[in-house]
């Protein structure tokens, strides 16, 4: 690599690490609008109420993805109603993974976890009470179909990491269930 390429390189991934629309399309990705307005949103707390199969959840996958790379040592956990649905989750960032060539080494890689060589780890965990307990100042929480998910979850799972943490990220996305 030449200097230029190389001073080309690093100016790419900061403009990468600051913009997620920016790092998603140069994985070879087109987002809608709404997508878009999503990722460069600054709101600490995004609701995304919308129908099934227009992107929710894989425009999601992209934010933990991101963060694992771009903030070390950071703790990325995404919740989901069944275990079917964290596995599509856990795929879904797999293949955004698979798309970025100069991805952090991968140290652990199993059905719930991917940890890298920079500390950060992605979970996907159930969204059980019992399974969203223990975890500490994670950086991003991701709430797939949020309103399939108790509110005993949110109440003393969710929550109390979210105390002292200024910089944690929720996002939660669902289709509409009922009334709540």
């Amino acid at each position: 690599m030449t200097r230029e390429e190389s001073k080309r390189f690093v100016t790419q991934q900061i403009l990468y690490g600051l913009s997620r629309v920016h790092y998603l399309e140069s994985l070879g990705w087109k987002p809608f609008e709404w997508q878009k307005a999503v990722l460069r949103s600054n709101h600490k707390r995004k609701h995304i109420l919308g129908a099934r199969q227009v992107g929710k959840s894989r425009i999601v996958s992209l934010v933990p993805c991101h963060t694992a790379k771009y903030f070390p040592k950071s703790l990325s956990i995404i919740l989901a109603p069944t275990e079917a649905q964290a596995i599509e989750d856990i795929l879904k960032v797999k293949e955004f993974i698979a798309s970025d060539t100069s991805y952090p080494e991968i140290k652990r890689d199993s059905q719930n976890e991917i940890a890298l060589a920079n500390k950060s780890r992605i979970l996907v965990i159930p969204a059980t009470e019992k399974s969203a307990r223990g975890y500490s100042s994670p950086r991003t929480i991701v709430m797939d179909e949020a309103s399939r998910i108790l509110d005993v979850v949110y109440k003393s799972g969710i929550r109390p990491m979210l105390t002292d943490n200024p910089t944690c990220e929720v996002f939660e996305i669902s289709t509409p269930n009922g009334k709540q």
